[in-house]
C-alpha cells in the first residue's frame, strides 16, 4: 500500500490568528524543537490537520499534524503501549485516561466520579475489530471491563461540512466542541454511526468516550472527511 508523508509545524497563538491560510502553516516560524517526519498508509483523499495545545517556554503554541488521509499515524504498540495508544506522553496526541469498571457494566460510566488508573496517548483512533487479550503493558493485563476517555484538539483546515464516522465494540460517544455528535453506548458487537457538522476553520475540541465490556472483541475507529 502506498505511503504519504506529513510533517509537523508549529506557530504561536498570535501567528495562528493572523494567518490568512491554514495551508501555509509550514512556512510560519516552525517550532524550535526537533520533530521527526513520519509516514502513514494512504487511507483517503482529504487533508486533515490534528493539533494539541500546550505550553512551550511559557507561550501557548499550536502544533499541527498536516495529514493526507482519514487518520493521523498511530503510536506503535509494544512494551510502552497497546492498540489504544502509547503509555509514554506524546505532545501532539489525544490524551486518554484509562479507568477500570465493575464487572457487568452495561454502559459508559460517569467519568467525573471515577479516578483514572493510567493515561494513554494516541494520534489516531484506528482500532479495527479484533480480539483483545494483551491489556495495557506496563500497567495492567486487564483486557475487559475498562473505559477510556480521550480528549484533545484538532484543526480544521478550511470551513465546511464534515462527516464524522465512529465504529466501536462496545460503547462509545463522540463530542465536538462539547456537543454530542454520535452515541453508540451499550454492550454490542462492532457498530457504526455517523454525523455531519458544519465547522469553521481553526481548532476544535474533541472528546471520544469508550468502554470495553465482556471478552474479547474490541473496536474503536474514528474517520473524519470533508463533504
Amino acid at each position: 500500500m502506498p505511503e504519504l508523508n506529513f510533517r509537523i509545524s508549529g506557530l504561536t497563538e498570535e501567528e495562528f490568528e493572523r494567518s490568512e491560510s491554514l495551508k501555509k502553516h509550514s512556512s510560519i516560524h516552525p517550532a524550535s524543537f526537533p520533530l521527526p517526519a513520519v509516514s502513514l498508509p494512504a487511507l483517503g483523499l482529504i487533508a486533515l490537520s490534528i493539533l494539541a495545545v500546550y505550553k512551550l517556554q511559557e507561550r501557548r503554541r499550536y502544533i499541527s499534524l498536516d495529514v493526507i488521509g482519514h487518520h493521523a499515524v498511530a503510536a506503535p504498540a509494544g512494551t510502552n503501549g497497546s492498540v489504544f495508544g502509547s503509555m509514554k506522553s506524546i505532545p501532539h496526541a489525544l490524551k486518554g485516561n484509562i479507568y477500570f469498571l465493575p464487572q457487568n457494566t452495561a454502559s459508559l460510566p460517569d467519568f467525573s466520579k471515577l479516578t483514572p488508573i493510567a493515561t494513554t496517548y494516541a494520534t489516531d483512533l484506528n482500532v479495527t475489530p479484533r480480539s483483545f487479550t494483551e491489556g495495557f503493558p506496563g500497567v495492567s493485563d486487564r483486557n475487559v471491563w475498562f473505559a477510556i476517555d480521550y480528549t484533545g484538539t484538532f484543526l480544521i483546515p478550511e470551513p465546511g461540512n464534515y462527516l464524522f464516522s465512529l465504529t466501536s465494540d462496545d460503547g462509545s460517544r463522540l463530542f465536538i466542541d462539547g456537543e454530542r455528535i454520535i452515541d453508540l453506548d451499550g454492550q454490542h458487537p462492532p457498530q457504526n454511526q455517523s454525523g455531519v457538522r458544519t465547522l469553521r476553520a481553526g481548532p476544535h475540541d474533541i472528546r471520544v468516550q469508550y468502554f470495553q465490556g465482556p471478552p474479547s472483541g474490541i473496536a474503536l475507529v474514528l474517520d473524519i472527511t470533508k463533504q
